[in-house]
């Protein structure tokens, strides 16, 4: 596992201890090539908490350790190229009460009420901080953060980013912008299949691999990177608000950071409650925009108050990092599983030893297919070997966590993942022309998952029918497809699905109401590849029969809210391959029409509704999916996630990381029995 550091220091030997092993863990971050780390940023900022707090209650042992606490951005090799002008890090909040004081701090200095301080809040780019030198118009160099006082030249690697012009156009025969180098999602796949492709070791994860890529010097190839600028050095830029700044940055032909988000974030606000709503909508959108934040920067908006403010010897005091709870963490490889799904399609799971990320505890990741798990560069442990593979998990927000990749090169005691060959389930031959491989013998191979799939509470909704029903059924040939569930008598229970009489005769009374449900029900229990229970809604809604969907054209299918054209291709395929199927459930009159219900009350119209915590009270007996159609009866949406665009919350948790992320958003919470009195009547 990743390596552990101690949470107190009791003795001076133990401190020196520490401070070695973080030295060593800022040598690899900073000095490697991002392939070979000692540990995540959490542990390391961990360890820097513990000195500090050592040395708070020994001041003597101070100077052990002055390198580590007094540093600039983690520790940086300082390189021989001075800066025009010192390039400070930020001092760290990592919640609202450390922001709140920030804000007071500075409304003394500046002396101003703090409510009426405007700041700027700007998302904070995780790569690694440089200056971009010119000269008489044209680029000279480009010089990382080092020290704060001397970096590094790597203008041979960083001039390839993208967002650095080679010439500017300016009266000033020298300026700087300073920015961020940071790979974005996709500069980090095609940088992996570059590497893989010249027998490199993959990288681990964006924002690991920038500073390795800035100085490497012996590569034969360039990784793509990215430029996004936060500060200017020019002359009069101290009389320039940080508004004005960006601007002026715009017109030299760079993209500030700010410029990542959407629009939506109003990113220049007044007194801290305005900042706080900033920071937290713009960690909203972490997940969505392409490259790694790990947090937002405040800064004074105003250049005078700025000046009033000043410097200290390493920050600057009129601005601070608020950090966002880490999203990345180091756990191991313990192997990967691979199924056949209930289309035939082969899926791989990756196992390993759970670990909390963003809140949530993870022991089982999708890993998709083959070529990103080559991609990745995932290993298991060799033949007669111990040994597991150290990696990188990935969780931003409510995103589906991924692994990015190893956390370091070591590949003794282990080899690559090993694809199956034929179909594991059937032995059958696999079709591999596409990235998702499938067994030629598609939903046949898949009968028993199709089955009990169709059977779920999400679709038909068939309690009693589980998964040795499910095996008795199909293996006696009773059932081969969904519509051979409608056609189940009590008496087909007890012989071919060995259930006892009293249980036969619940379940196919089950059967008999389940025949009429609406057709979007139906859908979702054919379990068509693209789609899933909203989707099969969406399409039940446009076309409002079965025998119209059937035969729907490609272009036709397009014109479907969120339906493009691999979606609709896909759907199209799929329901050509179901038409033996259509034609029973037709021939049975079974989910032929939707039933659209134009005029029961809708309370929620327009309102996204967010359901966590098991239900009480009037709703004691909803299901999740219960209280989801419940929702849509009633005009709302059903939403998995909290968001801006959350009108409501319903919860029996209080201290849920949703019901959390609702209060800082201020969207309304209310218990199931205030929602059904309210809503229910």
């Amino acid at each position: 596992m990743s390596v552990d550091v101690p949470t107190e220091i009791t003795g001076l030997q133990q401190l020196q201890g520490l401070a070695e092993l973080l030295r060593q863990a800022s040598a690899r971050y900073y000095e490697g090539d991002g392939t070979d780390l000692l540990m995540d940023d959490t542990t390391y900022d961990t360890g820097i908490r513990v000195l500090q707090a050592a040395v708070a209650a020994h001041p003597a042992w101070a100077g052990q350790v002055d390198d580590l606490l007094n540093q600039v951005s983690g520790g940086q090799a300082s390189g021989d190229v001075r800066h025009a002008a010192p390039m400070l890090s930020l001092d760290k909040a990592t919640d609202d009460k450390e922001l709140l004081d920030f804000a007071r701090r500075v409304g003394r200095l500046v002396g101003s009420d703090p409510d009426q301080l405007v700041f700027c809040v700007e998302p904070k780019l995780d790569g690694m901080a440089v200056s971009v030198v010119y000269e008489n118009s044209q680029l000279a160099r480009i010089v990382t953060r080092g020290n704060g006082q001397a970096g590094e030249d790597v203008t041979r690697n960083a001039t390839a980013a993208h967002g650095i012009p080679t010439q500017i156009e300016v009266d000033y025969d020298h300026f700087e912008v300073r920015g961020e180098v940071v790979m974005t999602s996709q500069d980090f796949e095609q940088a992996n299949r570059l590497r893989l492709a010249h027998d490199d070791p993959p990288f681990a994860n964006p924002r690991n691999c920038v500073g390795g890529s800035l100085r490497t010097k012996h590569r034969t190839y360039q990784v793509p990177l990215h430029f996004y600028a936060y500060g200017l050095v020019m002359p009069g830029v101290d009389r320039m608000d940080h508004t004005e700044q960006m601007d002026c940055v715009r017109l030299l032909g760079f993209t500030p950071a700010i410029d990542i988000l959407d629009g939506t974030t109003k990113h220049l606000v007044t007194g801290p409650g305005a900042t706080i709503t900033a920071i937290h909508q713009i960690e909203q959108q972490r997940p969505h925009l392409g490259v790694d934040i790990d947090g937002a920067v405040i800064k004074l908006e105003d250049a005078f108050q700025r000046s009033e403010a000043g410097e200290g010897t390493s920050t600057p005091r009129w601005a601070i990092a608020f950090k966002y709870p880490p999203d990345t963490k180091m756990t191991e490889l313990l192997a990967i599983d691979v199924a056949v799904g209930r289309t035939g399609a082969i899926s791989y799971t990756a196992r390993v030893t759970p670990v909390q990320v963003g809140g949530t505890t993870i022991s089982n990741i999708s890993v998709h297919n083959p070529e990103i798990i080559q991609t990745k560069g995932l290993r298991l442990p060799a033949p007669g070997s111990n040994k597991k593979q150290l990696v990188w998990l990935y969780r931003a927000n409510d995103v589906i966590p991924q692994i990015s990749g190893p956390v370091n090169n070591d590949t003794e005691g282990t080899e690559p993942f090993l694809p199956p060959q034929v179909c594991p389930n059937c032995g059958g031959e696999l079709d591999r022309t596409n990235r998702v491989w499938r067994c030629l013998r598609g939903r046949a191979c898949g009968t028993e998952r199709s089955i009990s799939y169709a059977a779920g509470r999400d679709c038909l909704d068939l309690e009693g029918i589980g998964t040795t029903t499910v095996q008795a059924l199909v293996s006696s040939g009773r059932v081969t497809n969904v519509a051979d569930l409608f056609t189940l008598t009590a008496d087909d229970l007890m012989r071919y699905g060995q259930m006892g009489e009293k249980n036969a005769v619940k379940v196919a009374q089950r059967i008999q109401d389940a025949r009429n449900l609406p057709m979007s029900k139906i859908a979702t229990s054919l379990g068509i590849r693209a789609t899933g229970r909203s989707m099969s809604k969406r399409l039940s809604k446009y076309y409002g029969s079965m025998e119209a969907f059937r035969h729907a054209s490609l272009e036709s299918l397009q014109q479907v809210e969120a339906v493009g054209p691999d979606r609709a291709a896909i759907i199209r395929e799929e329901l050509d391959e179901l038409s033996d199927v259509l034609d029973e459930l037709a021939q049975l009159n079974i989910g032929q029409t939707e039933t659209v219900d134009n005029n029961g009350p809708t309370p929620l119209a327009g309102m996204t509704v967010v359901v966590t915590g098991a239900m009480s009270g009037p709703l004691a007996d909803f299901s999740r999916q219960a209280m989801k159609d419940l929702i849509e009866r009633l005009g709302g949406r059903a939403s998995d996630s909290v968001s801006t665009k959350t009108n409501l919350v319903i919860s029996t948790e209080s201290h849920s990381s949703k019901t959390q992320k609702a209060r800082q958003l201020g969207v309304p919470i209310v218990s199931p029995e205030e929602f059904a009195a309210s809503y229910l009547g």
